[in-house]
């Protein structure tokens, strides 16, 4: 048996999860209690996070884009785009056939996003991948948002 410090009732120790790092071998708080503690803080934890992000952006990503540079960097990134494309295929053929497209002038790619009208670097996005050649041109940004909007629209 064992007192749980957040509800103060006793309990057998399989009411507790086992952590190397304290005494008996066994967490301070009960299993219930630390399961309400981390809904109560999963919100807060999500708003840090993404706090914590906004502050350090600047130094993250120029940590990724050293990373990135690395021999390391280049074989993980080369292996997560192996993967990706043998999962989509039909995203592959899309994305080759629109960039011979616009190396070749058969499309002019514009200068500004078509959503925020940014001059920027433009990417093509495709709305169906079985139409390599209608995309909309957005910033990276936008083209982020785009993603984002077609995962909540398949998910909810």
């Amino acid at each position: 048996m064992k007192i749980c410090t957040k509800c103060k009732q006793a309990k057998p120790l399989s009411e507790f999860y086992k952590c190397a790092c304290f005494k008996d071998g066994h967490q301070y708080i009960c299993k219930e209690c630390d399961w309400i503690y981390r809904q109560e803080n999963k919100n807060r934890k999500q708003v840090n996070n993404k706090t914590y992000y906004l502050q350090n952006q600047e130094r993250i990503k120029n940590r990724v884009k050293s990373y990135r540079k690395t021999s390391q960097g280049k074989s993980t990134h080369e292996n997560g785009n192996k993967r990706y494309f043998e999962k989509y295929p039909e995203r592959k053929i899309a994305i080759y056939l629109l960039n011979k497209a616009v190396v070749t002038k058969k499309i002019k790619k514009p200068k500004k996003c078509s959503i925020c009208k940014r001059k920027t670097h433009i990417q093509g996005h495709h709305d169906d991948y079985n139409k390599p050649y209608e995309v909309i041109w957005a910033c990276p940004q936008c083209h982020t948002n785009l993603h984002q909007k077609r995962k909540q629209k398949y998910a909810g």
